[in-house]
């Protein structure tokens, strides 16, 4: 608790020096803060670390900063404070109580003060929430701007380094030269450069996580990394890749090993097409099947040994609500996503008695891209049933998967489709997807002729 010691009125007021030396998530450090200014304002005299303690273990937020925020209010408290904020109170109950300040001072003599009469405590109490309340947003205010403006709290002052070439067949971040006595986890996203990846990566910075961005090379990881730094004031890193390739694939994970503590794995990344089967290429076939199924397989299986070393650690995958059927030429797309929620849900009943939870997101269409959109408004009715913002569905499955969800089937639209494509006999639902997509197909050939 050396961060939190104090020596004389001066050195208690270096609240900005006091914040930057916590090593925590700059946000939970700043909510933290807020809420020891808050209770600071209450007259709980005597227990306000306690409940500060108590509330931050609750919340996940940072125990040292609450600390530091009571102690801050409480040199201002018992002279300044608690009288005006006495008076407030007065005013909302409409009392007529009188205060009388004690002749001596002790501990004793306070409490039969402030807590001998309940109407001093309840004027005191509700004074000091309604002073408190801004009190607290301002100080999550400052305390933010403080950290963001000298680049996070000490276990993150790691700005995202400018790029480097490697001899590995990717590019990536130069781990960091300064050992860490407690080095911050990250989540692990692939895909992320944009659509549902992006938002997820929006989505982990917003609740504070620090992130590992994965994509294709020249998809602007690197600006998008500074401004989720900037912006939520966490830890963004990223690394160009090509997971169609599994030496690429582990070279990568063993690089991330090297480097980072990895509690959170989110295989977004996947490709599919519409297209007959025999006029597909190998090479088309064989990329799809790499990315969808070998990707999610070799992530999930070089991390997990990673993910068991943490309390709580997790694994999304996305598939498809294409997993539930066969799709006519699209062939091998709903195959792989099929894949993709089986594994799912077999890994996660295999690893139950662990820390580590598995779920699988079953997205419907998502307007992620310029031939996704132009897509989905040409099915269609049919196209837009189960469409949802991309940012909704990042947020249905990563706060989905923390609660222990397994199988993630967002929106009534895509449970609507889900029942049509699993309870209906074959013979119907096969011929309807083929109509549906041959339609599909005839359009692009003569818009193309």
């Amino acid at each position: 608790m050396e961060t939190i010691a104090i020596s004389g009125f001066k050195e208690r007021f270096r609240i900005r020096e006091k914040l930057i030396r916590i090593k925590a998530n700059p946000k939970k450090v700043s909510l933290g803060y807020a809420l020891g200014v808050f209770l600071g304002t209450t007259p709980f005299i005597g227990a306000k670390v306690f409940i500060a303690l108590i509330m931050t273990s609750i919340f996940k937020w940072n125990k040292i900063s609450s600390v530091i925020g009571v102690f801050h209010i409480n040199i201002l408290t018992a002279p300044l404070f608690y009288g005006f904020s006495f008076l407030v109170g007065k005013w909302i109950l409409g009392t007529d109580v009188v205060f009388v300040f004690p002749d001596t001072l002790s501990f004793s003599a306070f409490y039969a003060a402030f807590l001998g009469n309940s109407m001093i405590f309840f004027s005191l109490l509700f004074g000091g929430i309604v002073l408190g309340v801004p009190m607290a947003a301002g100080a999550y205010w400052f305390s933010m701007l403080v950290l963001r403006r000298h680049g996070g709290t000490e276990a993150q002052r790691h700005s995202c380094p400018d790029i480097q070439s490697s001899g590995h067949p990717f590019i990536s971040h130069p781990a960091s030269l300064i050992p860490l006595p407690s080095p911050p986890v990250y989540t692990l996203i692939t895909g992320a450069s944009s659509g549902l990846g992006k938002e997820m990566a929006i989505e982990c910075a917003e609740q504070g996580m620090n992130v590992i961005l994965v994509a294709l090379p020249g998809r602007n990881l690197d600006v998008l990394c500074e401004l989720l730094e900037k912006e939520y004031g966490i830890i963004a890193r990223y690394y160009e890749v090509d997971l169609s390739s599994r030496k690429t694939i582990i070279k990568l994970v063993e690089d991330l090993l090297k480097h980072y503590r990895i509690n959170f794995l989110i295989n977004n990344a996947g490709i599919g097409g519409t297209l007959p089967f025999d006029e597909s290429t190998v090479d088309y076939l064989e990329r799809i099947i790499q990315v969808n199924i070998t990707a999610v397989s070799l992530l999930s299986r070089l991390l997990v040994s990673e993910l068991l070393k943490h309390p709580e650690s997790y694994i999304l995958n996305v598939s498809s609500m294409a997993a539930f059927s066969p799709f006519p030429y699209k062939t091998i797309y709903p195959a792989s996503k099929a894949f993709v929620s089986n594994f799912s849900r077999s890994l996660g009943q295999e690893l139950k008695d662990t820390s580590v939870k598995v779920g699988v997101l079953h997205p419907g269409p998502i307007l992620t891209n310029p031939d996704a959109i132009v897509r989905i408004i040409k099915q269609g009715a049919n196209g837009r049933r189960g469409l949802l913002p991309a940012r909704k569905l990042a947020r249905i499955g990563i706060t989905g998967v923390k609660k222990g969800k397994r199988v993630m089937i967002p929106g009534t639209g895509n449970i609507v489709n889900w029942l049509m494509m699993t309870k209906l006999p074959p013979f119907i639902v096969m011929p309807t997807l083929s109509r549906v997509i041959v339609k599909e197909i005839k359009k692009e050939k003569q818009v193309a002729a």
